[in-house]
């Protein structure tokens, strides 16, 4: 272990360490082509927490900190960064090949004490087996690095019924009224209304929906509070949704600041950059918000599709958004912040804090609730039930949709087994890409539809949508009545 920086802690792994011959390294967190190759042996990538690296681009928060390492002669091993509880004080670990050595560097946030955190983090190795692949060896590697030994109930049979996410119908409408613009366009069209339109479409194709996840529009994010416009019935929409089986997640976006008190969130120069979870005043809140939307009493929602992880406090790669439609507030690196308290709890550890505290109040009020959350570590296990494989991004016209997702299924599963996936659906641009994908995900998880009437084409350009054919949708409705059919399901 080295300590090349006030900032960083990094530890040096021989050739004799690793105990065989490397020919090449094992990023488990997919790159920008969707796949988890190995890489020449003399190279360098990084892993963030849900940052887009060129070399890491799943957007899962946080990911697997871990490297595999390919030998000449077949053998494999794998590294993994571990900490003990309280002390994942990072949000980016840099892994690189150089003179014969591996060095794995660990991005310390705030005033952390490398020295310090040095007693508490540690780089553990497993073995190989032979012909394991490197999904299975890094399945085994994280089981020993975070044993988990609470025996799981078997998860409510609701959790894995289809849904319909109504942000892509939203966005797109807004498209084909307005022509093309920023996702935040859609906002205005995430209304009750056309929502209650949507699913009696649905319904007519006989598309078998179990749960509604109502996306951004429905409230002032920061507050969490109902949008009186675009929902002035929400109690009344959830238990209609309830009469006829059906549940209602609601899309839950971390880190902002609108409406909320300037000393409930991380400032610099002034100016509230994020929602700071480690003020206990702001935690109160989040508590008695989160319960009132699911308590019977309240809006008796079933659950929360927690997103925008990505804007994770981080001084390496500082930036926030006080709403969904702002731009980005760019922080120069390195630079102090006013945060409530900076030394115990940032990088993954404060978005564990934030994510556990949404956990733990929507539990006390339902136990059967459902949170969904691009989460794909062990630590973070008890804070989400349902891994989302999360947007595609920018694909290529050759990319294959299903085989990027499911590389992305892989990780999630060998990272937390008992988890379910939410296999998403946020597809662009190529049409057929979607209804193929649509059609097949329930091979990888929990389906889920984005797009109803309209499918976004381009964001800058004419024709920036088309119309969903009747026809895709009953080749989507008769593939997951199938799925939904067979025994092994």
């Amino acid at each position: 272990m080295n300590i090349d920086s006030p900032k960083n802690l990094t530890f040096c792994l021989t050739t004799n360490a690793v105990g065989f011959l490397p020919t090449g390294l094992w990023n488990p967190n997919p790159g920008r082509d969707g796949s988890c190759k190995i890489l020449p042996l003399e190279t360098s990538f990084r892993q963030g927490n849900s940052f887009d690296f060129p070399e890491s681009t799943a957007r899962f928060s946080p990911p697997p900190f871990a490297v595999g390492i390919q030998g000449q002669d077949g053998r494999r091993c794998l590294y993994i960064v571990r900490a003990d509880t309280g002390w994942h004080l990072w949000n980016t670990v840099e892994y690189e090949w150089k003179e014969h050595c591996l060095f794995v560097t660990i991005h310390l946030e705030g005033d952390t004490s490398p020295k310090e955190a040095g007693k508490h983090i540690s780089i553990q190795k497993t073995e190989g087996n032979n012909h394991e692949d490197f999904f299975s060896l890094l399945k085994r590697g994280l089981k020993k690095a975070y044993p988990f030994r609470k025996k799981q109930a078997p998860p409510p049979t609701w959790w894995s019924l289809p849904s319909f996410c109504t942000g892509g119908a939203s966005i797109a409408m807004a498209m084909a009224q307005e022509g093309p613009g920023p996702e935040f366009c859609g906002m205005r069209y995430n209304n009750q209304g056309l929502v209650r339109k949507w699913l009696k479409k649905l319904e007519q194709f006989q598309i078998p929906i179990g749960t509604v996840i109502i996306d951004v529009g429905w409230s002032c994010q920061g507050v969490l509070t109902v949008d009186p416009i675009n929902w002035p019935r929400l109690k009344d929409f959830i238990a209609d949704q309830h009469a006829i089986g059906r549940h209602v997640l609601l899309w839950l976006g971390m880190w902002y600041t609108d409406a909320l008190p300037k000393e409930w969130c991380i400032q610099y120069n002034g100016q509230a950059v994020w929602a700071d979870p480690t003020n206990p005043a702001y935690r109160r809140y989040l508590t008695q918000q989160v319960k009132e939307l699911l308590s019977p009493d309240g809006y008796d929602a079933d659950g929360f599709k927690i997103d925008m992880l990505q804007y994770v406090p981080s001084e390496m790669h500082a930036r926030g958004r006080r709403h969904w439609h702002y731009k980005e507030t760019v922080i120069p690196g390195h630079q102090k912040w006013k945060v409530f308290n900076e030394k115990k709890c940032l990088g993954c550890e404060m978005q564990h804090l934030y994510q556990k505290t949404i956990y733990d109040a929507a539990k006390s009020v339902k136990p059967d609730a459902l949170i969904n959350s691009s989460t794909v570590h062990p630590y973070f296990r008890d804070c989400y039930d349902m891994s989302r494989l999360h947007d595609t991004g920018i694909v290529s016209p050759d990319t294959d949709i299903f085989e990027l997702m499911k590389i992305r299924a892989e990780l999630a599963r060998a990272t937390c087994p008992d988890k379910l996936i939410d296999a998403d659906n946020w597809v662009y641009k190529y049409y057929d890409k979607w209804v193929d994908y649509t059609c097949r995900s329930p091979q990888l998880g929990t389906p889920c539809i984005f797009f109803v009437e309209d499918f976004i084409l381009d964001f800058d350009r004419e024709p920036a949508t088309r119309k969903v054919d009747d026809r895709d949708l009953r080749k989507i409705s008769a593939a997951w009545r199938k799925w939904l059919s067979t025994p092994e399901k």
